[in-house]
């Protein structure tokens, strides 16, 4: 039990380094497929040795089990009826994953408190990727960020440092009240190398995540604070009411640009789960939706207090808000009310008491972040959720026929992620040399990974840059962005399809407002089907525009329409 446990433990520092390291750009894809094969190895040797076994096993599935795989079911369902034809298969390896993940946790023997220390040996390496960054000992993959640790961004590097740092407060608190006093001074100095990490990363959700997770544990572990907060309820709630306000104003008022930005994310998605409430959108709908929101949304309200943080978004900066748009309110009240019986689940050992307070942590950062999109962190769901026992609801003998079953499907699942590591590793080949040969994707290969959206994100990017682009049809495919929009917007303009290029080239314009770039296409479009009136108006906003960003290109287009609107003497404009 416990060399299993180890095991695990070392498989589960190395993930993130996996999922860093790996040259191909499906970290998700590769890291999440390989860990289903261990697991389906696992259930495989399993079975083997129940060969030589002469008794039946007996299951016990509790309340959380039973509402774990209806969560699974129903998004099955949603996949199904709702996204079947967008869906990137390589989804139900990532989530395949997660369910061999809890599975695993759940119906095998494990030493919990490893993998706790598991946990911790993770994050303290992280923290020391991230100080050697800081120092320039190593750098970061990242083109954007210093410092990200073995995540390629510093926002999910600090949500795993700190699930890791109040998992190891919770170990150094539980190994004082031991009296082990080596293993606290271990302890001890892992939480300050985890918390160094933690403020490195510089990330508002992180710390505030932080803090909910170590107030659980300490209310937890306080038999008086739990008398306190039973006798004082309403006071209790009025503090941490006026707490909450502090902070949340103290974390705004950082980086307020940054805080703007999501706020502007939610109150479009709004739109989004106003549109679609009960069943939402479908699967992976957010990063092929979202962006046509926004640009109804400032079409609508052109004089928004958004305006200037708005950008292209690919994340919802909030997995619950995700689940309303992606599964709609049956999906998202599945995931309240398995929350809900993993947090009330009995304290009935340390293991668990730890695990909530990590799932927590998780949760909280789950608020602000994207972690079911970086699959280091989302890992983390089913190894805290399969930790937290609750009562037993219906036990089962699996016997003989259960494990034939186990043993035919694993067999097939071995196989199918063999063929499939293997195609997405040739993917990566033929992607890295895209930008040194210039050979383009054939058509049948294309056909089969267009809807995974890192591959969608990467060939699309290497697409724009070519001077051929107006000219592919595959740029249909892309996933709404401002740019993205142009590049099509270009491409029909060159097919002669003038009325579909000025629609796309409008939803472009207004899905950030302060982008010059799509307003000039459609003075070129104007200008080619000699429609000189909305030339003229196009012109006049452009040299009205409010920018981000002064460049010799926004420079350039905007003396073209100077001498554009002076040659034609339609307008007389007061240039700054």
């Amino acid at each position: 039990m416990r060399i299993r446990s180890i095991i695990i433990s070392c498989l589960l520092i190395i993930l993130p380094l996996i999922y860093s390291h790996t040259e191909s750009i499906f970290p998700n894809e590769i890291t999440s497929s390989l860990f289903v094969l261990l697991f389906s190895s696992c259930a495989f040797v399993s079975f083997i040795r129940y060969c030589y076994c002469t008794h039946h096993q007996r299951i016990s599935i509790s309340s959380i089990d039973v509402l774990f795989i209806v969560y699974f079911l129903y998004s099955t369902l949603i996949l199904v009826t709702v996204s079947s034809e967008t869906v990137d298969k390589y989804i139900f390896y990532k989530w395949g994953a997660v369910l061999s993940c809890y599975v695993m946790l759940r119906f095998y023997t494990w030493s919990k408190m490893t993998l706790l220390y598991g946990y911790t040996i993770s994050g303290i390496v992280q923290a020391f990727i991230a100080t050697s960054q800081k120092y320039g000992i190593t750098s970061s993959r990242s083109m954007t960020f210093e410092i990200t640790g073995s995540l390629n961004n510093p926002g999910p590097l600090g949500g795993y440092l700190a699930i890791c740092t109040a998992v190891s407060v919770a170990l150094l608190y539980y190994a004082l009240k031991s009296k082990e006093y080596v293993k606290s001074c271990l302890l001890f100095i892992g939480c300050i190398i985890l918390f160094y990490g933690l403020v490195l990363s510089d990330s508002r959700s992180a710390l505030f995540a932080l803090i909910m997770g170590i107030g659980y544990f300490s209310a937890q572990c306080s038999q008086r604070l739990i008398a306190a907060l039973r006798k004082y309820k309403i006071s209790f709630t009025i503090v941490i009411g006026i707490a909450a306000i502090i902070c949340g104003t103290l974390l705004y008022k950082y980086r307020p640009a940054s805080a703007d930005a999501r706020l502007l994310i939610w109150r479009v998605s709004a739109n989004m789960v106003a549109d679609s409430p009960f069943i939402g959108h479908g699967i992976n709908s957010f990063s092929k939706e979202y962006m046509i929101y926004q640009s109804n949304y400032f079409k609508e309200s052109p004089n928004s207090s958004f305006t200037q943080v708005a950008d292209n978004v690919v994340y919802p900066f909030n997995e619950f808000l995700n689940q309303l748009i992606q599964k709609g309110l049956l999906g998202f009240m599945l995931v309240i009310t398995l929350i809900y019986f993993a947090l009330s689940a009995p304290n009935r050992s340390i293991d668990i008491i730890i695990s909530k307070s990590g799932l927590l942590v998780l949760l909280a950062f789950s608020c602000f972040s994207y972690p079911t999109m970086v699959f280091p962190l989302l890992l983390f769901y089913p190894l805290f959720l399969g930790s937290i026992e609750n009562k037993t609801v219906y036990s089962i003998n699996i016997g003989n026929w259960g494990y034939k079953i186990n043993m035919l499907l694993t067999s097939v699942l071995i196989i199918l992620t063999i063929r499939d590591v293997i195609f997405i590793n040739r993917i990566s080949d033929a992607l890295s040399k895209l930008y040194q040969d210039n050979n383009d994707i054939e058509e049948s290969t294309y056909e089969k990974i267009k809807h995974n959206p890192n591959f969608n994100d990467y060939y699309m990017t290497w697409l724009f840059q070519q001077p051929t682009a107006i000219y592919n049809e595959r740029v249909k495919d892309l996933y709404p962005s401002c740019e993205g929009y142009c590049i099509l917007g270009k491409y029909l303009t060159e097919q002669g399809d003038y009325e579909q290029a000025e629609y796309f080239l409008n939803i472009a314009s207004n899905m950030i407002p302060t982008r010059i770039r799509p307003q000039y296409y459609l003075w070129e479009l104007y200008t080619q089907i000699k429609n000189v009136d909305k030339a003229v108006i196009i012109a006049e906003k452009i040299l009205t525009m409010s920018l981000k960003i002064e460049s010799t290109y926004t420079l350039r287009v905007k003396k073209r329409m100077k001498d554009y609107i002076i040659s034609h003497n339609n307008a007389i404009v007061d240039i700054p």
